[in-house]
């Protein structure tokens, strides 16, 4: 959940007029897990190399259908990475003569999952937690642009799943403010 909200203010964000870039920081990273029952995998005499080969082999090539004649049996390829879940589960990994193709989703369980071990982890106050770095355009006065970044995330929060909230770890425009103090004041005293 809290990769997917990240993404999503993330997308927001760099759509403020005046947004230079956004990066995310803590996010978990998804990978695609195909769970094979051993049980059947013996009984066709498979591996999980041999699957995980037949996985790559197709990975740009994976079949729409077959076209069948009294001779032949045709496999009709689309070109293309695996692109979705669906794709995957479509992925030929052994053909049957007089049988139907037999895929990866007739033999396994394909699904997305957090990447464990995750690659990097976010915590604020020692809870999970997902960054959303912003920087504004260097041209631009920062009272504007946090005005319309306040509003962004001002609607976000209304749109946020119970458990989930939205705080301001560091603000730019705060920290220019009391940088200015210092600055006029080390002017006044000298």
């Amino acid at each position: 959940i809290l990769g997917r909200q990240a993404k999503e203010l993330e997308t927001k964000i760099r759509f403020v007029n005046g947004t230079r870039f956004t990066e995310l920081y803590g996010a978990p990273q998804e990978q695609i897990l195909v769970e094979v029952d051993p049980m059947e995998l013996a009984a066709r005499g498979w591996t999980p190399r041999f699957v995980a080969s037949q996985i790559a082999q197709s990975d740009a090539r994976i079949p729409k259908g077959t076209l069948r004649s009294v001779s032949h049996d045709l496999l009709i390829d689309a070109t293309g990475e695996i692109d979705s879940l669906e794709r995957l589960r479509r992925t030929p990994i052994h053909h049957v003569h007089d049988e139907q193709l037999v895929t990866l989703g007739d033999n396994a369980t394909v699904s997305r999952t957090p990447r464990d071990p995750p690659s990097q982890i976010g915590l604020v106050d020692n809870q999970r937690a997902v960054a959303v770095a912003a920087r504004m355009e260097t041209s631009l006065r920062i009272e504007r642009w946090r005005q319309d970044m306040e509003h962004v995330l001002a609607e976000f929060r209304q749109t946020l799943p119970t458990g989930v909230r939205l705080s301001v770890l560091f603000d730019q425009a705060e920290y220019t403010a009391q940088r200015t103090v210092h600055l006029e004041r080390s002017f006044l005293w000298g």
